[in-house]
């Protein structure tokens, strides 16, 4: 496509949501082995039916005022999917160590400090995601929001930067 356009004669402008994707894609890298590892514990529940149904049953024991969900997979190609795997994850935390300890520990679960890693990510994600909703929008006009959806995104970043760094 960038060639046609080159030969063309004609500007090209490379897409904002694919950029961003490679963007987020290569900044949860760095977290490759805590996101593997929680990958590992959804696989899990998802392949046992037995470890599914006594996740959703403590939910509902220890969420009463929730709905009792299952865990979301990740997908290579979609960022987003990693992070709605996350908070999932991070929200039904206790449902999911409390699983696995009555299993019998069938999978690895995540220490303290990689809980704490997994809220992180998905702080500082959220606005990546929000920004990629936004911009993915068919229903309306969007290259005119990319100026102002990148300097909230760069805000919002340096505010996460010091937030996080203290």
């Amino acid at each position: 496509m960038t060639s046609a356009v080159r030969k063309a004669g004609l500007t090209h402008l490379f897409c904002f949501a694919h950029t961003l994707n490679l963007v987020v894609q290569n900044g949860v890298r760095v977290v490759k082995h805590v996101q593997d590892q929680v990958k590992a514990i959804v696989e899990h529940f998802r392949r046992s039916s037995v470890a599914c149904e006594k996740l959703l049953a403590l939910q509902r024991q220890m969420r009463p005022d929730h709905n009792a969900v299952k865990l979301k997979n990740d997908v290579v190609t979609r960022w987003n999917s990693t992070y709605d795997m996350l908070r999932r994850m991070s929200e039904i935390q206790e449902p999911v160590e409390a699983a696995i300890a009555v299993l019998g520990k069938p999978v690895d679960t995540l220490t303290t400090d990689e809980w704490l890693l997994v809220r992180e990510v998905v702080t500082v994600l959220r606005p990546f995601e929000m920004v990629t909703t936004e911009i993915s929008s068919e229903t309306n006009v969007s290259v005119s929001k990319v100026i102002v959806l990148v300097r909230g995104l760069i805000s919002a970043c340096n505010k996460m930067k010091a937030n996080l760094s203290k």
